[in-house]
């Protein structure tokens, strides 16, 4: 099942959403309002992926994210929504 996260209000339940699915994946916008505009590249990231590790107190959800614990799901979807998938070479989640 896919989840979209789009705004500082959605940062709790993103973090929770990465605690209780550690081996999950999420598409991450690689500018603002990409989602929005509907083309572009996401960046594929496994939930654990540093890159998507804030500090509390900071905003996780400034850059909207999609995520799924299906990757072949989530790259579906984002594919179909018309983006490039561009995977991490951090967390490599091929």
């Amino acid at each position: 099942m896919l989840v979209t996260f789009v705004s500082q209000k959605d940062d709790l339940e993103f973090r929770k959403w990465k605690t209780q699915n550690p081996h999950g994946f999420l598409a991450n916008e690689k500018e603002q309002g990409m989602l929005k505009r509907g083309n572009g590249e996401l960046i594929l990231h496994k939930a654990a992926c540093p890159h998507l590790v804030v500090p509390e107190g900071q905003c996780s959800t400034s850059y909207a994210k999609v995520a799924c614990t299906d990757r072949s799901e989530l790259v579906w979807w984002v594919t179909q929504q018309g983006f490039a998938v561009v995977a991490c070479t951090t967390c490599k989640p091929d």
